[in-house]
């Protein structure tokens, strides 16, 4: 039997002492390797578009909607959309009805993005929805284009701005000053791009028509019994 002198234990504790804190490193160092980057976007607001995605700091998107209804009293149902797209902070761009008897009228409707499909399920539900369709566009890389020329035309302004202080002729100045005046425009006009596309952004745009439902009477709905009959002669299912 080997009898374990306290030197041999001291020589085990001190062995077991550098494997463990080896241990430790290389568990620090691969850990340290697993780690993924940080992703550019959140889980919560991934590359993919849908009929909810909104603006946030790293993306830009618009939306826009067309909904056709059919509904029993146009005027009624007039007044029923106008009370919902209050109630959803939005406000009615442009309106068009028709004097006779009211059986038609457009509006162009801005509601704020997040609240865009609630409206639009608000407004569905006053009669029969004959067409409805939602296009999200992502115009983050349109919005960073814009703001890079915008940085880019500041930064010519101030070396314009410089050869004008120093230049001595009068011929020098009034060239200076046109090319001056040129690159002014040019900032207005992008200025203007860049509220317009943070609007579009913010509020969504929806264009809806209101039509009066129509009645069928007896011949017309044997007509479109006729019509169906004869449609499936030729297709029964359609793949």
């Amino acid at each position: 039997m080997k009898i374990i002198t306290s030197k041999h234990l001291v020589k085990y504790l001190s062995l077991l002492g550098m494997i463990s804190l080896s241990s430790c490193s290389m568990f620090e160092s691969t850990s340290a390797n697993l780690s993924p980057a940080a992703p550019m976007y959140s889980a919560a607001s991934s590359d993919m578009l849908n009929e909810n995605s909104t603006s946030s700091k790293t993306r830009q998107v618009t939306k826009k909607a067309s909904l056709n209804i059919d509904v029993s009293n146009v005027k009624d149902a007039g007044k029923q959309v106008e009370t919902i797209v209050s109630e959803n902070r939005g406000q009615i761009t442009s309106m068009e009805r028709r004097d006779d008897d009211s059986q038609y009228a457009s509006y162009e409707i801005r509601v704020p993005s997040q609240k865009l499909v609630s409206t639009l399920d608000a407004i569905s539900a006053l009669g029969k929805v004959t067409y409805r369709k939602i296009k999200v566009e992502d115009t983050t890389r349109k919005a960073i284009q814009q703001q890079a020329r915008y940085q880019q035309l500041l930064k010519r302004k101030q070396r314009l701005l410089k050869l004008y202080h120093n230049a001595h002729t009068i011929k020098d100045k009034l060239e200076l000053e046109k090319q001056l005046s040129e690159v002014e425009e040019a900032l207005f006009q992008i200025q203007a791009a860049i509220r317009q596309g943070r609007k579009f952004a913010d509020f969504s745009k929806i264009s809806l028509e209101l039509s009066r439902r129509s009645i069928r009477g007896p011949i017309g709905l044997v007509m479109d019994s006729f019509q169906w009959g004869i449609s499936k002669l030729f297709t029964i299912r359609e793949n």
